[in-house]
């Protein structure tokens, strides 16, 4: 038959599929036979630490070698993304609460905040939301509550005032999270009272 489907065999036709007036339309896997994910440990968990801390590691050496701020800003910026990305995938691990206090000095440092590439910021904005989805709220509150309000301060100003588009949208992103954090750690207040 025409239409250039592959393979010589016959040709099934839009009826064959699905007939509007029967019901019935072509089931593609049977339910009972979909396995769900198993629900375990996490296991890059158990190597979280070592791949941040090495990268942590290679990072300083260049900082203190003062490379990183200027020429090199490309290697910084990816650098400080894939320490949110290890982040995020050792997530749920106990690991993940001390690589995230480890990051999170680097993602309030001013030079990195306001670094003039505006990919340094992009990728700065884009660990900080890392942090934001992967710790739980009451970690992330118990452990940054005292510079909550510098964060959304400065994550509100970038929303403002920042000229590349996906910086202010990363800071969008960035505010929301923040905002969802600092909602919960609000009392529950009741409209009715106590009874």
């Amino acid at each position: 038959g025409g239409g250039g489907g592959g393979g010589g065999g016959e040709e099934v036709s839009k009826k064959d599929i699905y007939h509007p007036s029967s019901g019935k339309t072509r089931r593609w896997s049977d339910r009972s036979k979909v396995k769900t994910a198993p629900v375990g440990v996490n296991q890059f968990g158990k190597l979280l630490e070592l791949f941040f801390f090495s990268l942590m590691r290679g990072l300083h050496h260049s900082a203190s070698s003062g490379r990183l701020l200027g020429v090199d800003f490309v290697l910084l910026a990816r650098a400080v993304a894939t320490l949110g990305v290890y982040i995020e995938c050792g997530s749920n691990s106990p690991a993940t609460r001390v690589t995230a206090a480890t990051l999170m000095p680097i993602i309030r440092h001013t030079s990195l905040r306001y670094h003039e590439q505006a990919f340094v910021r992009r990728c700065v904005h884009f660990a900080l939301t890392r942090v934001l989805l992967t710790l739980p709220q009451h970690i992330f509150l118990a452990d940054y509550s005292d510079v909550m309000s510098d964060l959304r301060e400065w994550v509100s100003e970038v929303c403002r005032e920042d000229t590349d588009l996906e910086v202010a949208q990363l800071a969008i992103s960035s505010r929301a999270l923040l905002s969802r954090h600092a909602a919960a750690s609000l009392p529950s207040i009741s409209v009715l009272g106590e009874w």
